[in-house]
Formats: C-alpha cells, structure tokens, sequence
C-alpha cells in the first residue's frame, strides 16, 4: 500500500483531488475534490513500471479545476521470493485416512501467494489448492490409495505475473494400519428371550480408523447382512418376533483405508429362548 498525502498552502480551505498516470491506461481521476488530503492507492496486481502522481488543491469557494498542482514520479518495483521450504504434519508419511496438513514458506518477497500440486502413484499433477495467501493446504487422505505420492509447492509475490519465482517438491508416503484383532460383546451377555433388544459391539485393535460390518446367521434363513461397514462399532438387534433358538453373528473391522473384505473378525453363537 502507498499514502500518498499533499498540502496546500495560502488557501483557508483546501480541497484536493488525484489523478494516477499508468503506462498502460493513461490519466485517470483516483479520488475526486473532497477535504481529505490523502489518498491511499493498492498496487497489488500492478505492473512493476514508473507511474506519475498530479495533486491538484483549490480553496472549496473557487469555481477553477484547480488553483495549483503537484506532480511527480513513483516507481513500482518487484521483490520475488528467492526461496521456498515446505513442511508436512505428519512429517513424511502416515497411514491412509490420516489428514496432513502441507504448509509452505517462502522468503524474500513481502506479499508471497501460495500454490499446492499433487501426483498421485501412477497419476498425473493435480492443481489441488489456487494460488492463495494461505501456506497451509490441509490433504484427507481418507479413500487415498497407498503409496508413495508428490507434493510441488509454488511461491510467488503478490505482484508477480509469472507463473512461480520459487518452488519446493517432495514425496510423501501413505501406508496401510490393518486392524490386527477384533473382539464382540453383547448385552444382554450370550442369551436371552425372544422379544429383548440386543446390542453387539465390535471392538478393533492396530488400526487408526476401524470400521464395522454385521452379519447375522439365522436358522431359517442363513447368513445375511445386517449393518454395511461404517465407523459405528454397535449393530442394535430387535428380536421381536424372531424364534427361539442359537443364532450366529460375525462382527468384520477393516480399516477405513482398506480395501479388503475385512482386516479381522470375530464370530460368536446368541441364544434366543
């Protein structure tokens, strides 16, 4: 931001009026007569070229354009950053479904815009964050596939028309956390009469994001789906007008970045009486 501030003398009261020569588009009025002897100009998005300034101040009872004038020179100039670092949380590689956050640093330029690239395993570059004042681009990996990926980091001055002036390139890695076990409680525990609700819980170990698949064997009918996976651990069974008799469930847990048909289960009889 530029002030640009004039002051006029001789006159009991001074109105002053603006004007802006641009290169590119000539004279313009910025701020027309008013009492304020400021004006304050916004050079982002300007060229880095030489621009004039003409301050005109009349008394606010003369009927002239103006009674006096100052005009002047102002040079734009362009401060690229020299240098960009990027930084990762988790720092290098984590497990599908953790969230990362990606933050850029550049240095060198006073207004430095930032923009984020990734290139997925057998991929191509992706623009996934425009160039933004923002550092920070937070990655959901949830669904991502394992593997090794590659982050490019882009920084350029507010006032820069090229396309980076420094970047910064880095690979990142996902990995799979199976869950390793699974245990099932029920209650109420192991048996009770038709008609009572039952509620199953499945509880995973070793993976960071479970989720749970409910299956349920029927003497009649065999075994069916009762609950697709999802991040709730409880299947609530409604017994009303079932028979009595020894059913079976089977609990499944996988992690959320998983793609098999299960990572573990646990499989167990209930009796109904």
């Amino acid at each position: 931001p530029v002030s640009v501030t004039g002051s006029a003398t001789g006159c009991p009261n001074p109105l002053y009026e603006f004007w802006l020569f641009s290169p590119s588009s000539g004279w313009a009025l910025v701020q027309p007569y008013s009492s304020s002897s400021t004006f304050n100009w916004s050079t982002t998005g300007r060229p880095p070229v030489a621009y004039r300034f003409s301050v005109w101040a009349r008394d606010a009872s003369s009927p002239a354009s103006y009674d006096a004038f100052s005009a002047f020179n102002y040079s734009l100039t362009l401060t690229p950053c020299t240098a960009m670092s990027a930084t990762t949380s988790p720092l290098n590689m984590t497990t599908v479904s953790t969230p990362v956050s990606v933050t850029g640093s550049a240095t060198g330029c006073p207004n430095p815009l930032y923009q984020f690239y990734l290139l997925p395993p057998g991929g191509v570059w992706t623009l996934v964050q425009p160039y933004s004042s923002s550092p920070n681009f937070n990655w959901s990996t949830a669904g991502k596939l394992a593997g090794s990926y590659r982050f490019s980091v882009w920084a350029r001055d507010a006032g820069s028309s090229g396309s980076y002036d420094a970047f910064s390139a880095f690979n990142y890695t996902l990995s799979l956390a199976p869950c390793t076990a699974m245990s099932a409680t029920t209650s109420p525990l192991n048996t009770t009469t038709a008609g009572t609700p039952v509620s199953v819980t499945g509880s995973a170990t070793g993976c960071p994001n479970p989720l749970y698949e409910f299956w349920l064997f029927s003497p009649s009918s065999g075994w069916a789906l009762v609950q697709p996976y999802s991040s709730s651990a409880t299947f609530n069974w409604s017994t009303a007008g079932r028979a009595a008799g020894s059913y079976r469930f089977s609990v499944w847990a996988r992690d959320a970045g998983s793609s098999a048909s299960y990572d573990a289960f646990s499989a167990f009889q209930y009796t109904l009486t």
